[in-house]
């Protein structure tokens, strides 16, 4: 058995790249770029769209305390740090956060709603007539707002 010597050739001469290699490599770097930009701008838009649901999810939960709040009594109203609790119709109602969970729960046997996911804290402070609620999700992002409670 005879073993042929393979020549290789250089693919490259030595008179430089010509106009149609040029031409390949400038049309395959702008669809790289191309490419490159659509993926940053699909990213951006993802991120605001799942900022924007936050903010419905948190505006959501601040709507529903507000609501109850209307119909609360003030001497049925406590409020923790990290907790809010009242009664109406003899029905109790905490808010509170159970892990990253912020939770509304109902009655005295803890049966809970879950409500909003990935909660690292929240804080209820009663200043005169208003509620300070402040929420801060895992990723440092606060909401923030002010409930006016009936007199």
């Amino acid at each position: 058995m005879k073993i042929k010597k393979v020549i290789v050739k250089p693919i490259l001469n030595n008179q430089g790249n010509s106009y149609i290699e040029l031409m390949f490599s400038l049309i395959i770097m702008i669809n790289v770029f191309v490419l490159m930009t659509q993926i940053f701008y699909n990213i951006n838009n993802i991120n605001q769209k799942t900022f924007d649901i936050n903010v419905l999810v948190y505006e959501t939960a601040i709507t529903r305390i507000e609501l109850d709040l209307k119909e609360v009594d003030q001497s049925n109203l406590i409020i923790g740090e990290n907790y809010l609790q009242y009664t109406i119709d003899s029905q109790l109602y905490k808010y509170k956060i159970n892990g990253t969970r912020f939770t509304l729960i109902i009655g005295s046997n803890d049966k809970f709603i879950y409500y909003i996911n990935d909660v690292k804290s929240v804080s209820f402070e009663q200043v005169n007539n208003f509620i300070n609620i402040e929420f801060i999700d895992i990723n440092n992002q606060n909401y923030e707002t002010k409930i006016i409670l009936s007199p």
